[in-house]
């Protein structure tokens, strides 16, 4: 981790140094981008998740969820820098990790990156489900800490694999915010032409709208 993020507590250097996670501030037009760039992660063949479908789900005005159909998020015990042993799904979400990631990197840690720890300091909750060796876990975050550890889910799950992420924003940061369905449907599209093969769709519960994305001509 870099020496000067050492020195303020994370939370705050993400709070107060939007540009060097977001390359913006914090507004209503930082959350359309830091969707967008999570939908990427997933989608990426060099981020190792192996995903062919993608779904977002606005579930609410404040409610957004990335389901995809991947591999899934590594839960085994680990230890990183100075850290005690931890799920690797619980580090990812509580520790930086590198701006530059690699094939071996996405292997070993899954498909997120250092958006996985920012997107935990901006949400008043954040629920993510994911299927790891076949086994579905739940881990539970909320303003860059863990609110619930990591542990598996009983009952059934609709879905065999993949990972579930369930974003709502920080109210304290984003006031008056309600999630723009062009504005992410923009975005998705730009991923469907630069990945055509990924099959993307967006929902949107408050209208029972679903759009199938298309590549732009």
């Amino acid at each position: 981790m870099d020496e000067n993020i050492r020195k303020l507590d994370l939370h705050e250097h993400i709070l107060t140094r939007p540009g060097m996670y977001i390359g913006r501030n914090w507004d209503a037009e930082a959350i359309g981008v830091l969707i967008t760039e999570l939908c990427d992660l997933a989608i990426r063949p060099d981020h190792a998740n192996e995903c062919s479908n993608l779904k977002v789900v606005i579930v609410n005005d404040n409610i957004i969820s990335i389901i995809d159909d991947g591999r899934g998020l590594p839960v085994e015990i680990t230890r990183i820098d100075q850290s005690v042993e931890l799920p690797k799904i619980e580090h990812i979400f509580l520790w930086l990790m590198p701006t530059r990631t690699t094939l071996s990197y996405h292997e070993k840690f899954g498909f997120l990156s250092y958006l996985s720890v920012v997107l935990n300091n901006v949400s008043s909750q954040l629920e993510i489900e994911t299927r790891f060796d076949g086994i579905w876990y739940r881990l539970m975050c909320s303003r860059g800490k863990i609110t619930e550890k990591l542990h598996k889910i009983d009952g059934v799950i609709s879905r065999d694999k993949g990972t579930q992420i369930t974003f709502t924003p920080d109210p304290l940061i984003f006031t008056d915010f309600k999630f723009d369905f062009e504005r992410l449907l923009t975005g998705m599209t730009e991923l469907k032409h630069e990945y055509p093969k990924i099959n993307l769709s967006i929902e949107d519960n408050r209208t029972n709208k679903t759009v199938v994305v298309q590549a732009s001509a």
